[in-house]
This record gives structure tokens, C-alpha cells and sequence, in this order.
């Protein structure tokens, strides 16, 4: 189970003081700060009238918990909450309320007291079912008596449940079963845009589903551009965990320090090995996202050595390409291509090349990922590119 904060949250303390005055004169009131360090201290909304303070309560909802994301979910999941007393008054008693998707709500009453500017920390008799592979879009409100604010009393939450994959586990982010092979943790924190996924807040990971690991090696690859400058770079790490439990707690396998690919997509590909036999997640892990984008993934057993051919330099650019694609095999000549989809569909194919550079058409290409096969003379080697 994990705690996602609210962002109403803002930890103000709210003080209420009755007092008589003995002797009717003018008065002036005052605030000390006793403390020598460099702490601060913000005050606002300050009030001073006549008579007894009656306050009114006024109930939000500070965190939420549910479970962390898993391809182990149960039928069995318990569901709780953190509300706060923000309001002027004590609060008696409040009802909590959650909605998973469409179905019949559940609500519980908590008879508990909670003072000014306190919280309290509550769960749900009732166990929810998460146990069905899929989203799950969490409504949450709360009320209590008495209350006149009433804007501030829900809160959502997304809980992912995934079923296990089989290798190859491969998504270039071009239809919908990549947005169940790969996910954000929070809602909005990455956005999936037409062939990639770009984050948009740091230290909220991008995850893939589960999948079945024994012992051994794997490759896992990726395509990606980061960075908006030079001076301002993309940080961010690849990790990977056991399912169910929580990514901030997984260690880097492969870390970028102001990474700026200068608009250009860039393949790379590390090691994986696996020392005990479990169900894994992988993420993506922005500590300073600045234009983080990914393209492209494939986790796969490792089969030996890489499929490099002959040594053969092949260069594309621009990477991701509009209108043209220019193609350099170094010094030696190309003899014929083939550009064709993720699933396999051919959209072109060119032989008796005469140019080095070698430049194709990518105008009437859909946006997306491409493979790409060119012959040379001296053997075959495979690329990819991305169509903006």
C-alpha cells in the first residue's frame, strides 16, 4: 500500500484565541518571533472582533491510500484515507466515501474527533477488488456536520492492475495496448503523444507491466531524446523491482546526467540480469525530466552477441524525421532498402541505389516508428527511425 498526498495540502495551522479585556483602552497586538535561526514564519487571515469565536468545521482529504500497482492485486485490497480539520472548529464525527469506476459507492462513518488544524488517519472496513487487469479510476469525498466549505472535499486516484507479459516485450507507443504495457504512476505526470511518451514531472516513474522473469540475462533497449538545451538537460535513471513493491526503493541500473540528444532519438541498450526467479516491473525514473521523451522499448532474453553486422556504420538523420530521411553507410555502398512497420507491413522498398548520402521520402510515412533493412556490400544491418 502506498500514500498518494493531495495537492490541497498545505500545512498552515489555524489558532483561535478567546480572551476577556479587563480595563476598556486601546490596545495593540503583536507576534514574536523567538527563535534565532533562519526559519520562517508566514502569517494571514488574522481577525479580531468582540464576543466569543464560534468556528465552523471544515474537513478535506490530505493523502490517500491504496495499493501500489501490481499484476499480484487481490480481491482483497484495503483502501484508507488521511483528512485534516482545516476548518475553525472541532470536528465530531465525518463520512468517507470512495467509488472505484462506475461502481456502487461504499461509505463508512468515522466517529472520531479531530481538533483544529489536526488529521486523522482512517481505513475502510469494506475490502475493494482490484484483481482484473486494467485501470482503475478511484472517486473519493468526505463530509462532516456542520460544514459550509465544500470545494475541497474529493480527491481521485489511479490504480493500475496488470496482467504478467510474455517475451518479446516489445512497444513503440503507437496503440492502445501501450498505454497497458507502459503507464505513469500519477495521472498526467507522463503524456502519451503520438509515438512517444514525454514526462512532465520529476521522480514519478513511467512503468511497464509485469513481467515473468527466471534467472538469467536480458537485454532491454530503448530509443529516447532528452533535454531542452545543452544547458538544460534531461536527468533521469532506468531501475527496475519486483512487482508490488515501491520504485523510489529500486536501485539505478543505468543513470543520465544532462543528457541533451539535440532533437535527435538515441538507441542505446543494457544488460539486465536477474539473480532470482520473480515477476518484474521496469521503470523510467525523471529526477529533472526537461523533455524527456521515450520512443521506443524492447526487454527480451539475451540470445549472445549483438547483431551487429560486419562492423557496418549506418547513420540516419534528421532522427526523428518529417519530410526526409537521409541515409550514410560510410564507405561502403548501398545496394537496396526495405522500410517497414512495427508489425511487420513493408511501406517501401528501393534497390539499385546510387547515392551515399542516400535520401528517402518520409512525407506521406504516418507519424510513428519504423524499421529499416539496407544492403550493403558487405552485408545487412538493421535500423529504426522515428516519422514526426
Amino acid at each position: 500500500m502506498k500514500e498518494y498526498p493531495a495537492m490541497q495540502s498545505v500545512g498552515w495551522d489555524i489558532n483561535i484565541l478567546n480572551f476577556e479585556i479587563e480595563n476598556p483602552d486601546n490596545y495593540y497586538f503583536a507576534f514574536h518571533f523567538c527563535d534565532n535561526t533562519f526559519n520562517r514564519i508566514f502569517i494571514d487571515n488574522v481577525k479580531i472582533d468582540s464576543g466569543e469565536f464560534i468556528g465552523v468545521p471544515d474537513i478535506t482529504i490530505n493523502k490517500v491510500y491504496t495499493p501500489v500497482w501490481s499484476c499480484t492485486l487481490s480481491t482483497e485490497e484495503i483502501i484508507g484515507a488521511e483528512v485534516a480539520n482545516i476548518g475553525t472548529a472541532e470536528i465530531q464525527e465525518f463520512t468517507l466515501t470512495y467509488q472505484i469506476n462506475e461502481s456502487t459507492p461504499v461509505s463508512q462513518t468515522f466517529n472520531k474527533t479531530i481538533g483544529i488544524s489536526k488529521s486523522e488517519t482512517v481505513y475502510f472496513e469494506h475490502v475493494a477488488d482490484f484483481s482484473s487487469s486494467g485501470e482503475y479510476l478511484i472517486k473519493f469525498s468526505v463530509s462532516t456536520p456542520d460544514e459550509v466549505n465544500t470545494n475541497n472535499n474529493e480527491f481521485e486516484n489511479i490504480v493500475n492492475s496488470s496482467s504478467i507479459t510474455n517475451f518479446p516485450f516489445e512497444s513503440d507507443f503507437q496503440n492502445d495496448e501501450d498505454i497497458i504495457n507502459w503507464f505513469p504512476e500519477s495521472d498526467d505526470s507522463w503524456i502519451l503523444q503520438m509515438g512517444f511518451y514525454i514526462s512532465f514531472q520529476d521522480h514519478i516513474p513511467l512503468l511497464s507491466r509485469c513481467i515473468s522473469m527466471v534467472q538469467g540475462e536480458y537485454n532491454f533497449t530503448y530509443i529516447y531524446q532528452a533535454g531542452y538545451f545543452s544547458s538544460l538537460g534531461s536527468n533521469f535513471y532506468i531501475t527496475y523491482g519486483k512487482s508490488g513493491t515501491e520504485p523510489s526503493t529500486w536501485l539505478p541500473v543505468k543513470e543520465y546526467e544532462n543528457i541533451f540528444t539535440d532533437n535527435q532519438l538515441v538507441e542505446e541498450q543494457i544488460t539486465i540480469k536477474i539473480t532470482e526467479t520473480s515477476d518484474y516491473v521496469f521503470a523510467f525514473m525523471p529526477v529533472t525530466s526537461n523533455g524527456l521523451q521515450i520512443y521506443y522499448t524492447l526487454i527480451d532474453k539475451k540470445i549472445g552477441i549483438s547483431e551487429k553486422v560486419n562492423d557496418i556504420n549506418l547513420s540516419l538523420y534528421p532522427n526523428p524525421a518529417k519530410e526526409e530521411l537521409k541515409i550514410v553507410s560510410g564507405e561502403l555502398r548501398m545496394k537496396n532498402l526495405t522500410v517497414y512497420k512495427v508489425t511487420g507491413q513493408v511501406v517501401m522498398e528501393i534497390s539499385d541505389i546510387y547515392a551515399n548520402p542516400f535520401r528517402i521520402d518520409t512525407d506521406k510515412l504516418n507519424s510513428g516508428l519504423y524499421f529499416i533493412t539496407v544492403q550493403t556490400e558487405n552485408g545487412i544491418v538493421n535500423s529504426k527511425f522515428v516519422k514526426k
